[in-house]
């Protein structure tokens, strides 16, 4: 009797440690993945700045822009003459963007940051 009370302690007990262990190693994967994630993000926005130095032209810089996966949003007000656009990438709360500032077809202000 006492033993197989102690044999179904023992079977719950290893299935509540599997559980957890389980949900340690989904969320070290999860953790991870973001990171990388977010790592990569930094690297292709801060590629895309690069790309858009005061004085460039704007023609080229949304097929830049798709070439390094990022997402292009032009401001509503914006045409091709001027305006301001961004391209940004990220993994949830954590995001990477470049503003685009542009007058007579080029760059004039550009700013890469980080929004959390």
């Amino acid at each position: 009797m006492i033993r197989k009370i102690i044999n179904k302690l023992n079977a719950a007990i290893h299935c509540t440690a599997m559980r957890i262990i389980g949900m340690v190693i989904l969320l070290v994967v999860v953790w991870v993945y973001a990171n990388i994630k977010v790592k990569w993000a930094q690297k292709q926005v801060e590629q895309f700045g690069k790309a858009a130095t005061i004085g460039a032209p704007i023609t080229g810089l949304k097929k830049k822009a798709e070439e390094l996966h990022l997402n292009f949003q032009p401001r509503s007000d914006s045409n091709e003459k001027s305006g301001k656009f961004y391209v940004w990438e990220g993994f949830a709360f954590s995001r990477w963007f470049c503003d685009v500032e542009y007058q007579d077809g080029k760059v004039v202000k550009q700013n890469v940051h980080h929004l959390d």
